[in-house]
């Protein structure tokens, strides 16, 4: 589990060293807030705590080099969950009130266990026959979910009462019953005694308690590094909690933290966005029609005409189809692998939201009765649907400029870039565009290779010095450099004798099947890796001609290109009598 943003940078290498930078501490897009800057400058550290960050304020901070965004000190790397046996447990050190509102990520495995409470006053558990909750004596029963063997996010408050998965089971109110011990996690503590019961096989992934909507414990599972030991780390708190039971934890796979966090390359009209359609038509796509509620994929004869589509997602968000109509279905699941049933699924133009541990949506784009919607469909986060974008195209969000020459023609902007000496340059009498550099969305999908210690994908892309690379989660470095003398998180365009290609260097992975996941989640994450470069071969669009205005009196054309094909001018003019 992955906070939205750091409370902490890790910088290794003697590049750090004096070496200036910016974050924003306020949240540059958050309800209207002004941006509030902090200048740092970084000398002989190699780690920085920033306090105050907030959101996404650290959007707008250029920071490059072997850069590593955590949740935890240095003395602790984050893991994907831990697991219990039956024999360990974890004192939150925590006395629940009226006032707390509880989340939790996990699976309970075992029946009449619990992931977490403290008896006669606060748990929700499943025993098989039903699940109970108790809210401090007040709100006391059973509910319909089951939740053994199932991966959940429960949340329990007087003011959401229990929902689960994002389903509101029942309302809360609280009683008069106060708790003696604190809350167990991987068990349910006795109220009255202190000893630790309900243990069982459970997983858990986070648990985070506020109070009054103040997060005051944020636990995360973790190692430390000393000793290997398992527990969960209180973020608020700094508190490192260990198992108070018996043998050891199982943990789940190390958590890769991500490069630094995204830069924005901009261009004339405005930071350079990518559209937040999900919806690849031309990716690769399974004949016949993939049964949401069996995950089987169907036997019809009609299925060789119809298509379905895998696309990566992210868990616990909703998504918005729109673009189709009642008979294409889309569910999400929680592997790409044919035969596993949908968490959830729907038809035609609505939300979808999936489950706590699902990572591929999948579904129709070209139905058996022959309707093809993949010029149509459009797949977003969020809940709202927004204009129809093809998927990974370059947008900004900025005001488009207007070009005009000196009799006062105009022509509308486009996005023009540059790198170094190369730049993109636009007529404004025809409005034609030559571009000299290259951008390129990467989501995976490229034909990467490994080479050495670095990955390479190849392109019209053009070996110039010094370094003209630029790129949202890597440095830019040398195209005279050596693949192997690249330092870890850098990117280069070009080499002396392969000049078609780009190389990028991320130690934290060793295959190319990584790699190609890394990029694929951050694309799904609206963060995808975006490289602008020079082109080997420019490239020009064709347009429109426009008519000339003159001034009185004479005027001259002037041609400056030194060879023209095709090139047709039509004069007309005014006589004067």
């Amino acid at each position: 589990m992955s906070l939205n943003f750091p409370k902490r940078l890790v910088l290794n290498g003697d590049e750090w060293d004096n070496n200036p930078f910016r974050f924003d501490v306020s949240c540059i897009n958050c309800n209207g807030q002004a941006p509030e800057y902090q200048d740092v400058t970084v000398s002989g550290v190699d780690s920085l705590t920033l306090p105050n960050a907030k959101a996404d304020g650290l959007n707008y901070c250029k920071l490059y080099g072997k850069c590593e965004q955590r949740n935890l000190p240095e003395e602790y790397t984050e893991v994907e969950y831990l697991q219990s046996s039956g024999t360990q447990w974890i004192d939150t050190g925590y006395k629940p009130n009226a006032n707390i509102k509880f989340e939790i990520s996990g699976t309970q495995s075992d029946s009449n266990s619990a992931l977490f409470g403290i008896s006669e006053l606060f748990y929700c558990f499943d025993t098989s026959s039903a699940t109970y909750y108790n809210f401090f004596g007040g709100s006391v029963g059973s509910l319909s979910a089951t939740l053994k063997n199932v991966p959940i996010v429960l949340t329990m408050s007087a003011s959401d009462g229990i929902v689960i998965n994002g389903t509101k089971y029942v309302s809360l109110t609280a009683g008069s019953a106060t708790a003696k011990y604190s809350m167990a996690l991987f068990g349910r503590r006795n109220n009255s005694t202190g000893a630790i019961d309900k243990l069982g096989n459970h997983i858990i992934k986070y648990a985070k308690i506020y109070e009054s909507n103040i997060l005051i414990h944020n636990y995360i599972p973790c190692r430390r590094n000393s000793d290997s030991v398992l527990g969960m780390y209180d973020t608020v708190t700094n508190t490192f909690l260990t198992n108070q039971g018996t043998g050891d934890f199982i943990a789940g796979n190390d958590v890769v933290p991500a490069p630094t966090q995204p830069i924005n390359i901009i261009c004339n009209n405005g930071v350079i966005k990518v559209s937040p359609n999900l919806f690849n038509k031309n990716s690769q796509y399974i004949a016949g029609f993939v049964n949401s509620e069996t995950g089987i994929l169907s036997a019809s004869t009609e299925q060789a005409q119809q298509r379905s589509f895998v696309i990566p997602c992210l868990p616990n968000t909703t998504y918005v189809l729109q673009g189709m109509t009642a008979n294409s279905t889309w569910g999400s699941f929680t592997s790409s692998t044919i035969g596993t049933r949908a968490t959830s699924y729907v038809s035609g133009n609505t939300t979808l939201t999936t489950g706590s541990n699902d990572k591929y949506l999948i579904g129709l784009a070209y139905t058996a009765s022959g309707l093809d919607y993949r010029n149509t469909l459009q797949i977003e986060a969020g809940t709202t649907a927004t204009a129809y974008m093809p998927y990974k195209q370059v947008y900004t969000d900025g005001t488009i400029e207007t070009i005009k020459d000196s009799l006062n023609n105009t022509a509308t902007a486009e996005n023009l870039l540059s790198v170094g000496t190369y730049k993109d340059f636009q007529s404004v009498i025809d409005g034609g565009v030559t571009r000299n550099v290259g951008i390129k969305v990467l989501d995976g999908t490229e034909d990467w290779s490994l080479s050495g210690t670095s990955f390479r994908f190849d392109g019209n892309i053009k070996f110039v010095q010094p370094n003209t690379c630029l790129c949202t989660h890597f440095k830019g470095w040398l195209s005279s450099v050596s693949i192997t003398d690249m330092p870890d998180l850098s990117i280069k365009a070009g080499h002396p004798t392969n000049t078609y290609r780009v190389y990028a260097r991320y130690d934290k992975f060793t295959t190319v099947e990584q790699l190609k996941s890394w990029l694929a989640q951050q694309y799904a994450n609206g963060t995808p890796v975006i490289v602008v470069y020079p082109l080997a071969t420019p490239t020009t669009s064709t347009v429109t001609a426009q008519t000339l205005t003159t001034k009185k009196g004479t005027n001259t054309i002037e041609i400056t290109q030194a060879s023209l094909t095709g090139l047709e001018i039509e004069t007309s003019y005014k006589a004067t009598m």
